[in-house]
C-alpha cells in the first residue's frame, strides 16, 4: 500500500487514500457491519505519466466460505470526465462571467477563509473604481462599457500575482486582496496601476477617458475583515474622489 501511495497518488489526496486503505479500519467497518465505503481521488494514469486522472474507489468487504479470511475487492472508476464538468460549473457559479474574475459572494469568501487559515500575514486590500464608467455607458452605449470592464480585468490581471485574490464586486468596482506583502511594495504596485488603468475609448467620433481610483487598507493595521477592510478602503477611495482621480490613497495616511 505504502508503495502505491507513494507512485501512484496524487500528493493532495495521500493522506485521505492512507485512511481510506488501513487494514485496521476496514476490519473494524467489517465487524460493525459497515462491508462498503468509497473514496474519491487523484491517481497518476500510468507509473511514468505526469498526468492524473479522477478516480472513484469502492470497496466491498466480505468473508470467504472456505477460509473466513476477509477480503476487500475493489472497483475502481474513471470519472475524471464527471470530475472536471462539476468544477467547470463551480467556477461558473463562482465567476463573474464579463471579467472572468470572483465574483462578489466568492471574493469575500476567499478573503475570509485566507485570513482565517494565514492570521499573521500582511496582506492589502486594493478597492478599484474606475473612473467615468457611467459616462462610457450613457454616452458610447453599454457594449463599449462591456469592452472596458474586459479590458480593465485583463490589465487588473496582469498586474497581480496568481496566487493573489481578484473579484468584480460590482459594475465598476474591483476588490485585489494581495497577499503575504509589505507596504512598500504594496505603494509601487497601486502607483502602477494607476497609470495602467487609463485609457480612451471611443465610438462615432466621441471619446470617453477612462481612468482607476484606488482606495488601500492593509490587513490587519486597517482592519481584521472583509468589511472592515472594505469599509476602510472605501473611506480612502472617496477622500481621493473629491481631491482628484487616477490616483491611489492608504486609509492609514
Amino acid at each position: 500500500t505504502n508503495w502505491v501511495i507513494e507512485k501512484y497518488i496524487h500528493p493532495d489526496d495521500k493522506k485521505a487514500f492512507q485512511t481510506f486503505t488501513n487494514r485496521d479500519r476496514l476490519l473494524n467497518r467489517f465487524y460493525s457491519g459497515r462491508l462498503k465505503d468509497h473514496l474519491i481521488y487523484r491517481k497518476r494514469r500510468s507509473l511514468n505519466s505526469s498526468q492524473f486522472i479522477w478516480v472513484n474507489t469502492t470497496i466491498h468487504l466480505l468473508c470467504t466460505h472456505e477460509s473466513e479470511d476477509i477480503i476487500a475487492i475493489c472497483n475502481i472508476k474513471n470519472i475524471t470526465k464527471e470530475k472536471e464538468k462539476e468544477v467547470h460549473l463551480i467556477n461558473q457559479a463562482q465567476k463573474d462571467l464579463l471579467s472572468g474574475m470572483l465574483n462578489k459572494i466568492t471574493t469575500q469568501q476567499e478573503i475570509s477563509n485566507h485570513i482565517k487559515k494565514h492570521p499573521h500575514e500582511t496582506c492589502a486590500f486594493f478597492l478599484i473604481d474606475l473612473d467615468n464608467f457611467k459616462n462610457v455607458n450613457d454616452t458610447l452605449g453599454h457594449y463599449k462599457g462591456d469592452e472596458v470592464i474586459t479590458e480593465m480585468s485583463q490589465r487588473i490581471r496582469s498586474s497581480f500575482r496568481s496566487c493573489d485574490i481578484l473579484g468584480r464586486i460590482g459594475g465598476d468596482e474591483f476588490v485585489v486582496f494581495m497577499k503575504n506583502t509589505h507596504r512598500q511594495y504594496v505603494e509601487k504596485k497601486a502607483s502602477i496601476l494607476c497609470q495602467s488603468l487609463c485609457m480612451d475609448v471611443t465610438n462615432n467620433q466621441e471619446t470617453v477617458h477612462v481612468s482607476a481610483t484606488i482606495g488601500i487598507a492593509l490587513y490587519p493595521y486597517d482592519g481584521f475583515n472583509f468589511m472592515q477592510l472594505y469599509q476602510h478602503a472605501d473611506e480612502a477611495l472617496y477622500h481621493i474622489k473629491k481631491d482628484g482621480k487616477n490616483n491611489f490613497k492608504f486609509f492609514s495616511e
